[in-house]
C-alpha cells in the first residue's frame, strides 16, 4: 500500500478514535437491563458530552409477547421542574398506554438556576419494569426518539438553544446490553468468575443492574450469598 495513504489513514483514525473509543455525538442514549425468569428492568442512560440540557424525549420498545409493562419512572431526582425533586411540579408522565412502547419525556428548570440543564456521563434518564410472559430469550428492544415532527426531544441550554434532535451528531441511539441477574461480569456465564466481580463492587454505586444478584437495588454481602446459590 501506498506509504502516503497509510498516513493518511492513520491520521484519519486519530481523529475518529481518542483512547480507543470512537467520537461521541452531543448526547448518546443506551440501556442496561437484568433479567430473572420472571421479571425484567431496564434503565435507561444519558452521556451528555457537549452542552448541557434542558430537555429529553426516548421511546423505548419492546416485543408485548414477551414482556408486560409493570411500570415506567422517570428519574425525578435529576429531571424536575421546581426549587428541589421534593418540591416540584409533575411533567409528562410515562406514558405507557400502547403495547410494545414506552415513551418517558422529562425536563429541567430548576427555580433558583433556571438555565443550569443537566450534564455528564451516565445520567439516568428513567427505567421501566416488566414481567416475563415466557422465559424465551428477550428480543427487539430498542430506543429512540419520544416523538417526531414539530415535537423537539433534546435542547441544549445554549444562549441560544440547539435542538439536538435536527444535528446529524446531535443524539445517538446505542444498544440495550442484557444480562441475567448475578452475571456480574456480563460475560453471559455466571461462575466463580462473577464473585470476583462483585466483591469489587460491594458498597459502590451506579453499577450496571446485572450485578445486584438478588435484584434489591442494593450491592451487599447478600449478593455475595445469592450468588454462591447461583453457581
Amino acid at each position: 500500500m501506498n506509504k502516503k495513504l497509510v498516513f493518511m489513514i492513520g491520521l484519519l483514525a486519530v481523529f475518529l478514535f481518542i483512547g480507543g473509543q470512537a467520537l461521541a455525538a452531543s448526547v448518546d442514549v443506551y440501556g442496561e437491563g437484568a433479567y430473572t425468569d420472571t421479571n425484567f428492568v431496564v434503565y435507561i442512560y444519558a452521556d451528555i458530552n457537549d452542552s448541557n440540557i434542558y430537555s429529553f424525549g426516548v421511546k423505548l420498545t419492546y416485543n408485548p409477547d414477551q414482556l408486560t409493562v409493570v411500570s415506567a419512572e422517570k428519574n425525578t431526582d435529576v429531571w424536575f421542574m421546581g426549587d428541589s425533586p421534593e418540591n416540584s411540579y409533575p411533567y409528562m408522565n410515562p406514558d405507557t398506554n400502547t403495547p410494545g412502547e414506552v415513551i418517558i419525556i422529562g425536563g429541567k428548570l430548576k427555580t433558583s438556576e433556571p438555565t443550569a440543564g443537566v450534564g455528564g456521563t451516565r445520567v439516568l434518564l428513567g427505567k421501566v419494569t416488566f414481567t416475563r410472559n415466557n422465559t424465551e430469550e428477550i428480543t427487539g428492544l430498542s430506543l429512540t426518539f419520544a416523538k417526531s415532527g414539530k415535537y423537539k426531544n433534546f435542547v441544549t441550554n445554549d444562549e441560544t438553544p440547539r435542538i439536538l434532535d435536527d444535528e446529524p451528531d446531535g443524539v445517538a441511539f446505542g444498544n440495550i446490553e442484557i444480562h441475567e441477574h448475578g452475571d456480574a461480569n456480563g460475560d453471559g456465564t455466571i461462575d466463580i468468575r462473577d464473585l470476583r466481580t462483585l466483591r469489587q463492587a460491594i458498597g459502590s454505586t451506579n453499577n450496571p443492574p446485572w450485578i445486584d444478584c438478588n435484584a434489591d437495588s442494593t450491592i451487599d454481602i447478600r449478593d455475595l450469598r445469592c450468588l454462591r446459590q447461583k453457581i
